[in-house]
């Protein structure tokens, strides 16, 4: 019998780990957000977190070294809670040396024979690491911090006709769009900067703010409603205050271990096919909860992953 429509979809407000994306210029601290994340890993290609009182595994050049840190993430017992990947742009680009490799050139406008097709290929590199670290978040329970540099670009703004400079990601826009997309915050981090009425000099007192909503001047986005910048005070090696002024802002978003548990059964219990089976599954989901217990969730889910299996 096949599953209804009704079974298969998913009603109300479904609590996931966190991903956010922090950019902005050389030194500003983006590195420093992620470090008060409780049982956080760094890595990634970039390795810039050695000044930083923090856990590592980073400096992965290839393409295949940063699949398999994730990967072992996924696989391998471990009690990390997040993962901080540094950096969008610095990644881009093993992703072209990838793309050369795979063609036997240096240039990447050369790859796949040029016009493209070279950067086409590492888009799609991307696209497939990015899935490998948003497995993390659904299937770990991870937090996701990633951090990138920032570029400036010009915009030909068709509503007001007129054009002026934006801060974005810094990368080719086909592929930092994907992580721009999956998360949910992208917040540009930045110095405050005043300009006074009688003088043509801007100030700063080393103030930082995070902007995460749109505007002309920044490209930045969340899912929470956040509408001004605020501040992220710094501090000399990390901690968590800059995180925690984040959190504020953001609220109670992750989901604590039953939570977590319970989405997961959710997310394969329509793998089995049975209909019967999958109401009693909801029964039983149903109890655990309303008694909030984390020992009946981990052996429901054991179960559903075993008749999943099973099926197979």
């Amino acid at each position: 019998m096949e599953n209804s429509l009704a079974d298969e979809a998913e009603t109300g407000i479904v609590k996931q780990p966190y991903f956010g994306i922090y950019y902005g210029v050389d030194g500003v601290g983006k590195s420093k957000l992620a470090s008060g994340a409780p049982n956080i890993l760094y890595i990634g290609p970039e390795n810039r977190t050695k000044h930083l009182k923090v856990t590592r595994n980073a400096g992965q050049k290839t393409y295949e070294d940063n699949v398999k840190i994730v990967g072992r993430l996924l696989n391998d017992k471990h009690d990390y809670k997040g993962v901080a990947f540094e950096s969008i742009d610095w990644f881009m680009k093993v992703c072209w040396r990838k793309a050369c490799e795979e063609s036997g050139v240096k240039a990447i406008a050369k790859a796949l024979g040029g016009y493209g097709k070279g950067f086409v290929r590492g888009d799609e590199l991307g696209l497939e690491f990015l899935d490998l670290l948003i497995k993390l978040r659904d299937e770990r329970g991870m937090q996701l911090h990633v951090s990138a540099h920032a570029d400036q670009v010009k915009i030909s703004d068709p509503v007001t006709a007129t054009d002026y400079s934006r801060f974005v990601i810094k990368g080719r826009e086909d592929f930092v769009s994907p992580w721009r997309e999956a998360a949910d915050l992208v917040g540009y981090l930045h110095y405050e900067r005043v300009k006074t009425e009688d003088d043509e000099r801007a100030y700063g007192d080393g103030t930082r703010l995070l902007a995460c909503n749109w505007t002309p001047a920044w490209d930045a986005k969340n899912s929470f409603g956040i509408k001004e910048p605020f501040e992220i005070p710094d501090t000399k090696n990390g901690g968590s205050e800059g995180l925690d002024a984040v959190m504020k802002q953001i609220g109670d978003v992750s989901p604590d271990r039953v939570d977590a548990v319970v989405v997961e059964i959710q997310r394969i219990k329509h793998e089995i096919g049975d209909a019967d089976r999958i109401e009693k599954i909801n029964a039983r989901i149903k109890k655990i909860i309303e008694t909030d217990d984390i020992a009946l969730a981990e052996k429901l889910l054991g179960q559903v992953k075993k008749a999943v299996a099973a099926k197979d």
